[in-house]
């Protein structure tokens, strides 16, 4: 049931009890519909019959003797006595004392005692921009059912208590002034900073706040900087030194930096050789990470830079929508959207890239923030690795090969650093590799009332009519809270020029304006008040003729690693618009490339893994190919050797093309 409906139904129910007070004077009922039109941005979990507020009017003296005089009178219990802002009591009350309070002279109105939550959960922008909202495994629904099972340190500047964050345990390794070990049990967030950095990890999914990459993680509170932000050296190897004691962490966050420190380094390094995989801010100098440490701390210093040794070092993408394209407007910043932040550090160091622009997370006040750095990139590499790690099947090396190799370098732009390299950026939305194991939550929260979705079947987008001739509409809609069938049957359907079309699953009309392009429109609203809608473009009259001979080329080929597998896409466009190729022009949807996929040195075709002359392009003009396992020290190279159409709408001109082959090299 959708929560806007599970609201209006409560509040029903309220409605229902101010019935109850028949005797009630209408000044009362003014004031407590007043009251529930002013709170009605609080939604209403539940209302329960016997428990009530109880309002006096302003001329009794003492509330306190008052309250207790009427609970000795009618035989009930006053839970608590206002005296000050509000002249009154609250109690759970039978139905006869409802009615006889209702007409005692000193009450000024009795309303339904009602249980009020925080605002709604907040998906940041980090989670969707690394697709963890995408993967089921991970279940982010608004409900505390599940949480991952994993054990993960954040050392920072504490962690404060928070509903929003499983606090397991603390320790304060700042020193207090001076001692040898960490305190346990010790150690709040005077800064702010830790709380923010455990939010992204793993805020709990439970309705409230923001939630986190990895929800539910046992968050431990490792202190190793002052309140002012700050600290020394000696107590950050401190605590790692606790981490690695303690022998059930699995991922350490440290989302910190100063200058380079061999002390730091070993430590690090063998508290990954016990289990533990680090995720480190790379810094915001905009310089190079092999000056600061943790960012330039490595297993084996002296192969390379970047290998997948259980210490990842993190740069920060500035994405300001959550998903790839580079569209948005910069909000809190003045970054480009999906390009490396202006202010982070780069270079050989840097494993991966995660979202550290405007990201909203917990807060040590209680409420949210939205700040940026490397260090708010870092721990969504930290809750990533939680996700592996909790299987128990994942070394260190494994987490950080795993992270890198499913990471994607399209759709973003490493713009600021003078390396030339392109890291890839976090994601964790294959299903297939992000399976973390989970236990249950405490099942709290009220889940949002997840968005509709309409698709229309028929027609097609394009499509063309005679005037007068019968079109037909058909489309459905799907709903996690509602019935699919029911509300696909309330679909509205609309023409920007004719106005409303019919309801329902299918609706066919022959009054569609002639001789002209419509825009239609599907449209469905859920019991929760959420909506969704897709549109498509037709044509009532003469249809155009269809395009004949137009160069269609190859605009582009891309090669990449996903997992352990090799994946080539190869985009084709058309010169409909007659002006020459260039890389604006449409898709050419439904033609053939002709390909060759060669190792280097093999005789083509013989020696060729593949070759295809039978997949066609999509609607955006892309066709993509899969080479399993391919051998690593291999240079592989893609030639499209000819595109073909059957239709005979497009005529494949070599010479237009951007690019007629690429190569990649399996590291």
């Amino acid at each position: 049931m959708g929560h806007n409906l599970m609201r209006t139904l409560k509040a029903i129910i309220v409605a229902s009890l101010f019935a109850m007070f028949a005797a009630a004077s209408a000044s009362a009922q003014d004031q407590a519909a007043s009251f529930n039109a002013q709170n009605g941005n609080v939604a209403v979990e539940s209302a329960e019959r016997d428990r009530y507020i109880i309002v006096f009017n302003d001329n009794v003296g003492n509330p306190r003797n008052a309250a207790a005089a009427l609970a000795r009178q009618h035989g009930f219990a006053v839970r608590q006595t206002y005296t000050t802002a509000l002249k009154g009591f609250a109690a759970s009350l039978p139905a006869r004392a409802v009615d006889a309070l209702s007409r005692d002279r000193r009450v000024k109105y009795i309303e339904a005692d009602q249980l009020f939550h925080a605002n709604a959960q907040i998906l940041p922008t980090g989670i969707r921009r690394i697709y963890a909202d995408a993967n089921g495994n991970i279940a982010i629904d608004g409900f505390d059912d599940l949480r991952i099972d994993v054990d993960v340190a954040v050392l920072d500047s504490g962690v404060a208590a928070d509903p929003d964050i499983n606090l397991f345990a603390r320790a304060d390794c700042t020193g207090n002034p001076f001692n040898e070990t960490c305190d346990p049990d010790e150690g709040d967030d005077g800064n702010g900073h830790g709380t923010h950095v455990a939010g992204t990890i793993g805020a709990i999914d439970n309705g409230i706040g923001v939630v986190g990459v990895a929800p539910g993680a046992r968050i431990w509170a490792i202190k190793v900087l002052k309140n002012n932000g700050s600290g020394w050296n000696s107590n950050i190897i401190g605590g790692v030194d606790w981490v690695t004691q303690q022998g059930t962490i699995e991922v350490a966050n440290m989302s910190l930096g100063g200058g380079s420190s061999d002390a730091l380094c070993e430590a690090i390094v063998n508290s990954v050789a016990a289990g533990t995989t680090y995720a480190v801010a790379a810094g915001n100098d905009d310089a190079d990470a092999a000056n600061s440490s943790p960012a330039n701390c490595q297993v084996n210093p002296n192969g390379a830079d970047n290998a997948a040794d259980g210490i990842l070092t993190v740069s920060a993408l500035a994405d300001f929508d959550g998903i790839p394209g580079g569209l948005a407007a910069s909000t809190c910043r003045s970054d480009v959207d999906d390009t490396l932040a202006n202010f982070s550090n780069w270079g050989s160091m840097i494993d991966i890239a995660a979202p550290g622009v405007c990201i909203e997370s917990t807060w040590n006040d209680g409420g949210l923030n939205t700040i940026s750095g490397t260090s708010m990139a870092a721990p969504h590499v930290a809750g990533a690795a939680a996700l592996l790690a909790s299987t128990g099947t994942y070394t260190p090396d494994q987490i950080h090969s795993t992270l890198t190799s499913e990471g994607d370098t399209i759709g973003w732009t490493d713009d600021e650093s003078p390396d030339g390299v392109t890291e890839p950026l976090l994601d964790v939305g294959d299903d297939t590799v992000f399976v973390p194991v989970t236990v249950a939550g405490d099942g709290g929260g009220d889940p949002i009332n997840e968005s509709p979705t309409v698709t229309i079947s028929s027609p097609l987008d394009g499509d063309a009519f005679g005037n007068g001739i019968e079109v037909t509409f058909t489309g459905s809609a799907t709903d996690t809270e509602d019935d699919d069938a029911t509300l696909s049957a309330t679909i509205e359907w609309t023409s920007d020029i004719d106005g409303v079309i019919g309801t329902g699953t299918s609706v066919a009309t022959t009054t569609l304006a002639n001789d002209s392009d419509h825009t239609i429109t599907a449209s469905v609203t859920d019991s929760g008040g959420a909506s969704d809608w897709a549109s498509i473009s037709i044509t009532v009259g003469t249809p155009p003729e269809p395009p004949v001979g137009v160069t269609m080329f190859v605009a582009d080929i891309t090669m990449q690693m996903k997992g352990p597998n090799l994946d080539t896409i190869v985009t084709i466009r058309a010169d409909t618009d007659e002006n020459g190729a260039d890389l604006n022009d449409a898709p050419a949807a439904g033609v053939v490339p002709h390909i060759q996929l060669c190792p280097a040195g093999g005789a083509v075709p013989a020696d060729c893994f593949f070759t295809t002359t039978t997949i066609a392009t999509d609607s955006k003009g892309k066709v993509k190919y899969k080479l399993l396992k391919p051998l690593v020290g291999t240079l592989y190279t893609m030639t499209v050797l000819d595109v073909t159409d059957n239709s005979g709408s497009f005529v494949y001109d070599g010479l237009s093309n951007f690019e007629t082959e690429d190569s990649y090299t399996i590291d």
